[in-house]
């Protein structure tokens, strides 16, 4: 599409999820061709022509410049979609720190969401999900401080709460918060288990799996996500989901790891 781009003004918006600008702006030909948007609305297609909506996030889009300033053109994307949001939009100076936020909600939400076949509301109340999706958020989070990366909040939930239940404290903290936010949606379906339910190609190498990547340069430690991520791309691109496929992924995990799963999820059940 770049021969098409306006030479003078013409940018790219990327709403996708994962860590993907810089990639954009290779192909873009440079990073003053593209801005970087964080969406946390929930919807899906099911039905050509018609889009379906999920949730009731009172934000749900952010734009910001990949080098943190502050412009005229992100200030004029969030005047454009304050009309398509419940709440409106709004502008960040810390674009990877909401990318990093946005990251780890996604390795928690979408990923459990896929395996199991649970609704996004679902995943964030059931005893079986939150406690794998706690360790697979804390890891992403982790792997961002250790970047240096300023991890904002994951939807409302402070990444201390994350961190804090990964090592068996803080549970009630995190599970009242999730609670909060499963009054957002409905039973709408995470984007990853829209695609194992149209028999497509996970975006799992660019979650959890962009988060092991980026662990092994930092020197953090990813065995959740390295087990999410070996267990999906085993099963191929077609399997059918649900909530007996976290005792497989659970399988790739070492017995102290294993343990420390067993351990929150005793915790979680008792909240």
């Amino acid at each position: 599409m770049s021969p098409f781009l306006a030479k003078t003004h013409g940018v790219f918006v990327s709403m996708q999820n994962g860590i993907n600008d810089q990639r954009l702006a290779k192909a873009a030909g440079g990073p003053e061709r593209c801005i970087g948007a964080v969406v946390t609305a929930a919807a899906g297609c099911f039905e050509a022509g018609v889009v379906e909506r999920w949730d009731s996030n009172p934000q749900c889009y952010c734009f910001g410049e990949l080098d943190g300033l502050d412009t005229l053109r992100i200030q004029e994307l969030k005047s454009l979609f304050d009309l398509a949001g419940v709440g409106g939009a709004k502008t960040t100076t810390n674009l990877w720190g909401a990318r990093w936020s946005k990251l780890a909600l996604n390795c928690f939400i979408n990923v459990t969401a896929g395996i199991t076949g649970f609704s996004s509301q679902a995943v964030r109340t059931s005893s079986s999900t939150v406690p794998v999706g706690a360790m697979l958020a804390s890891e992403a989070v982790r792997v961002g401080l250790a970047l240096n990366i300023q991890v904002e909040p994951l939807m409302g939930i402070e990444p201390g709460f994350i961190l804090d239940a990964a090592e068996g404290k803080g549970i009630q903290d995190l599970v009242t918060a999730l609670r909060q936010q499963a009054k957002w949606n409905t039973n709408g379906k995470a984007s990853f288990l829209q695609d194992v339910l149209k028999g497509r190609r996970t975006e799992i190498e660019y979650l959890n799996g962009h988060v092991i990547e980026m662990g092994i340069k930092a020197g953090v430690r990813t065995p959740f996500c390295e087990a999410a991520v070996k267990w999906v791309m085993a099963q191929g691109e077609r399997f059918e989901p649900a909530e007996a496929n976290l005792e497989g992924v659970a399988t790739f995990l070492n017995q102290q790891d294993r343990r420390k799963l067993d351990e929150l999820t005793a915790q979680v059940k008792s909240c």
